[in-house]
């Protein structure tokens, strides 16, 4: 089995949690990119393959659930996992986010010690489901 390295792609208008979700979750096997709005995640997007999307739901014109909406109706990024990552804790925004997709719905503020263990759960049950 060929393995490559993982690419995550962190979307959050706020710079503290790209530079967090980096110092967190890259390493030698694991590249994070940062994208500062659901626009700029997009444009990433389309130049290249990425095996996690963690996104905030609360930013500028194009929100996390609606990125996650786009996310799922790409050819190309249909089936990637999302992981949303919100200050929200209502249901309301927690069905939204599986309703659309969503792998998994975290909670701030970010438990960094846990979250690189529940994002290798997700790329294995994706690499699994492959």
């Amino acid at each position: 089995m060929v393995r490559y390295m993982k690419r995550l792609l962190v979307v959050d208008d706020d710079p503290l949690m790209g530079e967090m979700a980096k110092g967190f979750l890259q390493n030698p096997n694991t590249e994070v990119h940062v994208a500062r709005s659901g626009e700029e995640a997009l444009n990433l997007l389309s130049g290249g393959r990425f095996d996690l999307i963690m996104t905030d739901i609360d930013m500028g014109k194009l929100d996390g659930l609606a990125l996650l909406r786009q996310v799922r109706l790409s050819p190309t990024h249909a089936k990637v996992a999302v992981l949303v990552i919100s200050g929200r804790k209502d249901l309301a925004s927690i069905d939204a986010a599986h309703a659309l997709g969503a792998a998994s719905f975290v909670s701030k503020p970010v438990n960094w010690r846990l979250l690189p263990y529940k994002i290798r759960a997700m790329l294995s049950a994706t690499s699994d489901a492959a």
